[in-house]
Parts: C-alpha cells; sequence; structure tokens
C-alpha cells in the first residue's frame, strides 16, 4: 500500500534553537506546507463470502517527509542539505469489500490507524518527536487479479 499526503504546519518556537545546519534558528513562528510518502506491506485477512468481504490488515514499512526541511528554509537558513527526513511506518485497520463480479469489487471502506516515526535532528534539540500518529479512511476500486477456489 502507498499513499502520499500534504499538509500545512505551524510551528511556535520559544527560544532559539541550534540546528546542525551551522545556523541558529532564532524564536518565532514558522509556516512551511510538505509531503509525505509512506510504503507499506505486510499480510491481509479477508473472509472471501459470497458478496461481502470483511479483511483486517497490518502493514509495515517506512515513510518519508520534506516538512522539516521546509520549515528550516522558510525560516531563512539556506544551507539545509537533506531534503527528505526518512523512517519507520505501520498501519493496522480493516475494511469491507463488496464483489460486483469475480474481477471487480466496491471498496465501502477502509479505516486505519498510521503511525510514523520521523525524528529529524531539528526536533531532537527541542526534545524529539518520536511518532505521528494519524487516521485514514478510504473508499475506491479493488480490481482482483485472481480468484479463491
Amino acid at each position: 500500500m502507498n499513499q502520499y499526503a500534504g499538509t500545512a504546519w505551524t510551528v511556535n518556537l520559544p527560544a532559539p534553537i541550534p540546528t546542525p545546519y551551522s545556523a541558529t534558528l532564532p524564536a518565532g513562528t514558522y509556516k512551511a506546507s510538505g509531503g509525505m510518502f509512506d510504503y507499506l506491506f505486510g499480510p491481509q485477512i479477508k473472509y472471501h463470502g459470497h458478496r461481502v468481504q470483511p479483511f483486517a490488515q497490518t502493514l509495515f514499512g517506512g515513510a518519508s517527509s520534506n516538512i522539516w526541511s521546509n520549515v528550516l528554509k522558510d525560516s531563512g537558513i539556506s544551507n539545509v542539505t537533506s531534503k527528505r527526513v526518512s523512517g519507520f511506518a505501520m498501519s493496522v485497520g480493516g475494511g469491507v469489500d463488496v464483489n460486483l463480479n469475480k474481477h471487480i469489487a466496491l471498496r465501502l471502506g477502509e479505516f486505519d490507524y498510521l503511525m510514523t516515526r520521523l525524528n529529524p535532528t531539528l526536533l531532537a534539540a527541542v526534545g524529539g518527536l518520536n511518532n505521528q500518529n494519524n487516521y485514514t479512511f478510504s473508499t475506491g476500486v479493488v480490481f482482483n487479479l485472481g480468484t479463491v477456489k
């Protein structure tokens, strides 16, 4: 499973923070936007009923985001060498598919908890941010390439 999401973020720094980029980030409020891409793999358990097929899954992999370097750039620090921060990601959830025929199903809904562990050096200077916790909901069309006998 791959996902891409974009966001805008505001961080309020009450005191100056030294960065690993030979510069100090002054106190103030900074705004930045960026994206995050995750790539997850793992087992999916599915009840293959006649028409309605509930499923559950636990996926593991990684995530990558550029919002941290965008905060530094928007604050005026120009010698940022790292464009992205990468780390661990996992997702736990499930949903329900309804078969339209043997090759196409309608995903009524899928709800997942998504945890990423991105801890850039800048955030370590202010106590770190170990986990980012998110929830996702998706719906759509599923194309089944094989059949269960």
